[in-house]
């Protein structure tokens, strides 16, 4: 499919514009030759080329109006749709939006035979059910994956199979879950958290004892809710019993970056346990 190349039209500039010679032809008939003088600009001649050119732009913005199939690439502003938030139809009698006949929702735009559209307010419950909210904007391609915009909940979202990518526009959190809201698995060569210490600020020694969170926190074995469960069960703590300093994000999750970084005073804490024992042996043995 190629894009719409409009013509940029000249005018003929001549010194003498309609201005002609006669030549009688000997037979009764006369031709009239241009006697235009000095020619300033050739001016765009009119061509088949050209004029196909503009009735097949002319059959794409009618297809494109009408709901018929369109030929080429065509570009809709799709705001100039939309008022007070909801879809204003620009056709008499009509309330979808430019669409392919046999389209499967309203409010739409459809690129190539309804495998690629932008979407408004799609209906909850349908093709793009979990929690549509208003103002929501869907850009969908064939196969079940899609990119939203929902200003409603505040969520910028990459789905596709069963795990969506969500961006909260509302506060620096990203979420990689499964559609029931559960976690999903994540697997990369490296994670690595901001630690410089020009990005903190109220920085202070932790004198918590971390050896008494760890043994007052219980550990569990368990699958998430939909799991199956023929699958290995995950190890860890629950969060609302995990000591406040490693608990994360909405008091659900666990900070592990935390959790690490108590664990690792913990092994301080153990070290200095040990260092006093081997001094103690260390005593026995010179006074035995």
């Amino acid at each position: 499919m190629t894009s719409y190349v409009k013509t940029t039209w000249t005018d003929r500039i001549v010194q003498k514009p309609l201005t002609y010679t006669q030549q009688n032809n000997g037979d009764g008939t006369t031709t009239l030759i241009p006697a235009e003088g000095t020619i300033t600009q050739s001016g765009t001649p009119i061509t088949a080329s050209a004029l196909n050119n503009m009735e097949q732009g002319i059959a794409n913005a009618f297809d494109a109006t009408t709901g018929g199939d369109v030929t080429g690439r065509i570009t809709c502003n799709l705001e100039s749709h939309f008022s007070n938030g909801a879809y204003t139809d620009p056709r008499v009698g009509t309330g979808a939006a430019i669409k392919a006949s046999g389209g499967i929702a309203s409010d739409n735009f459809y690129i190539g035979d309804s495998k690629c559209f932008v979407s408004r307010d799609v209906n909850s419950g349908t093709l793009f059910a979990p929690a549509a909210g208003e103002g929501r904007y869907v850009f969908y391609v064939d196969g079940g994956n899609y990119f939203t915009l929902d200003d409603a909940l505040g969520v910028i979202g990459i789905w596709g199979g069963l795990v969506r990518l969500l961006f909260h526009t509302g506060d620096p959190t990203f979420r990689m879950e499964k559609f029931d809201g559960t976690g999903a698995n994540l697997v990369v060569g490296t994670v690595n958290g901001s630690s410089d210490r020009t990005l903190k600020k109220n920085i202070g020694e932790f004198k918590e004892t971390a050896l008494d969170h760890i043994n007052a926190t219980k550990i569990y074995d368990y699958h998430f809710k939909g799991e199956n469960e023929s699958e290995r069960k995950k190890i860890g703590i629950m969060a609302d019993e995990a000591p406040p300093c490693v608990v994360g994000y909405e008091g659900k999750n666990i900070d592990m970056y935390s959790m690490i970084s108590v664990a690792w005073k913990a092994i301080q804490e153990l070290t200095e346990k040990i260092n006093v024992l081997e001094s103690k042996i260390a005593e026995l043995s010179a006074d035995g």
